[in-house]
């Protein structure tokens, strides 16, 4: 890890979300792992606001899936990480990156955005977890909180993201199956 400036390192300072994502890239290096390329490299809308020598790392971060962006496609890359940020980032790291083949189970982006992640990748798709049905779009953020098409048919997803089943929701039928009957 570098300073930042030419002669301080600023231990007491907070960290901001670029630096953190040199920091990750540096570590893997260090440890002499290869950060996986597990999605679309994204650009971001601040992306000008990223320190050049920086944007490789934040891109490769990125594509790891160990930081995402903040919402509204924005990296925040001066902003400050905060605790809960710190937390996903080094989560991610050691099932992403140390130890990918069982990497699995629930994922929070940092937008807040649901994922679920299997041998390392997002499900996309249908997806059955402890009994309960999911719909996951192609970029693999869990749908919630009302009614959504997949395909010919609607289905109501809880807040949590399970579907609706053998229930009635807004003056609809909905089947066991989880697809809404129309109105007669």
């Amino acid at each position: 890890m570098s300073g930042t400036g030419e002669k301080t390192f600023s231990p007491d300072s907070a960290i901001t979300r670029e630096q953190m994502a040199v920091i990750m890239q540096r570590y893997a290096q260090r440890l002499g792992y290869t950060l996986p390329v597990a999605r679309k490299a994204v650009t971001f809308t601040d992306e000008n606001q990223i320190t050049g020598s920086i944007k490789g790392a934040v891109q490769r971060v990125q594509q790891a899936g160990i930081m995402s962006g903040k919402g509204n496609n924005r990296f925040g890359p001066k902003d400050s990480a905060t605790r809960a940020e710190a937390a996903v980032v080094l989560r991610r790291f050691v099932e992403v990156v140390i130890d990918r083949d069982t990497a699995g189970g629930w994922g929070q982006n940092d937008a807040g955005r649901w994922l679920y992640y299997l041998d390392g990748k997002p499900v996309t798709g249908w997806k059955q977890i402890e009994g309960k049905w999911y719909w996951f779009d192609a970029a693999g953020l869990m749908q919630a909180g009302g009614w959504k098409q997949v395909g010919d048919s609607w289905y109501y997803f809880y807040p949590d993201g399970s579907m609706a089943v053998s229930t009635k929701v807004d003056g609809y039928e909905v089947g066991p199956d989880g697809v809404r009957k129309e109105k007669e």
